[in-house]
């Protein structure tokens, strides 16, 4: 079996990529603007994080046969929320795909 990879599934990955990692930047400088805190190793584990949680998300897309606006749309969203909020937006989406809770 071969696989052909497009130059459009490549944009499409870095689009992802680079949205994940913005919420990583953008979810450490609202907890910064909390704590006070400057630390460049916080805000590493933060980005690696976000750009696994985003990837995460949007991998969901596909498989759920999202278009890939709502790929890059749910990249963004995982990248930025804490546990909670993703796991109840995970369990909102299989409801509605499936009718599962």
């Amino acid at each position: 079996m071969h696989i052909t990879i497009t130059t459009e599934s490549y944009i499409m990955w870095l689009c992802i990529l680079f949205v994940s990692l913005w919420g990583g930047i953008v979810r450490e400088l609202m907890k910064r603007n909390r704590l006070k805190a400057q630390r460049w190793a916080s805000l590493g584990r933060q980005i690696i994080v976000s750009v696994f949680a985003g990837t995460l998300g949007a991998l969901l897309g596909f498989e759920l046969g999202f278009s890939d606006y709502m790929k890059v749309l749910m990249a963004g969203f995982f990248s930025l929320t804490d546990i909670q909020s993703a796991k109840k937006m995970f369990d909102m989406i299989m409801l509605r795909k499936t009718g599962i809770k």
